[in-house]
């Protein structure tokens, strides 16, 4: 409802964020692309350590087709 997913193709390698289980950067397992409503993407996934969904905020907005 308030965000739109768009699944990414074949993964992003190098993708990390913050988890704050582990308490550490992450690399984010199966990561996808979710737009938020003020047009920021964020990527979003699970923590390839404990599991826990993590997501990362890019600064740009995307543009939109």
């Amino acid at each position: 409802m308030f965000s739109w997913i768009r699944e990414w193709v074949g993964g992003v390698k190098g993708s990390e964020a913050y988890c704050f289980v582990c308490k550490r950067k992450q690399t984010i397992v199966r990561p996808r692309t979710v737009i938020l409503r003020n047009g920021k993407e964020t990527r979003q996934g699970s923590c390839a350590n404990c599991g826990t969904d993590v997501s990362s905020i890019s600064g740009h907005r995307s543009r939109k087709s």
